[in-house]
C-alpha cells in the first residue's frame, strides 16, 4: 500500500529510514501504542517526504502557536529529521513538522498530555 502512494521514493528504503525515526521518537516520548503510532507515522511521514521532494508541502497558518505549545518536541523533530533532509536534499517546512507534532501529541499517553 505504501509503494502505491509514492512516486519518487522507494518504499523499502523509506520504510527502513522512517522505522528508525519512529523508534527514536518512541524512545524519547511516551507513546501509548507503538503499532497505532507506527502506522500513522509511516504514512504521514512518507508522504511528507514525497511532498518535500515534489516541492508541494502543506501550508498552514498559526504554526507558531503549535510550536510554542511543545518547543522541545519541535526542536527534537527538526534535529532528528535533518538526516532525512540531507539524504533526499530536501527541506521539511515547519508546517509539515507541526502536523507531525500533532500526530505525536495525539499518540502520547494521556497522563502526559
Amino acid at each position: 500500500i505504501l509503494e502505491e502512494n509514492l512516486i519518487f521514493l522507494d518504499g523499502t528504503t523509506i520504510y527502513d529510514l522512517l522505522e528508525e525515526q519512529a523508534k527514536i521518537i518512541v524512545s524519547h516520548f511516551p507513546i501509548e501504542s507503538y503499532e497505532d503510532f507506527w502506522i500513522k507515522f509511516l504514512f504521514h511521514t512518507s508522504n511528507m517526504v514525497e511532498r518535500a521532494i515534489r516541492k508541494e508541502q502543506f501550508e498552514r497558518k498559526k504554526i507558531s502557536s503549535i510550536i510554542d505549545q511543545s518547543p522541545e518536541l519541535y526542536r527534537f523533530l527538526k534535529s532528528s529529521f535533518s538526516s532525512i533532509e540531507n539524504r533526499f536534499a530536501i527541506d521539511i517546512k515547519d508546517s509539515e513538522i507541526s502536523y507531525l507534532m500533532e500526530l505525536i501529541n495525539i499518540c502520547m499517553k494521556s497522563t502526559v498530555k
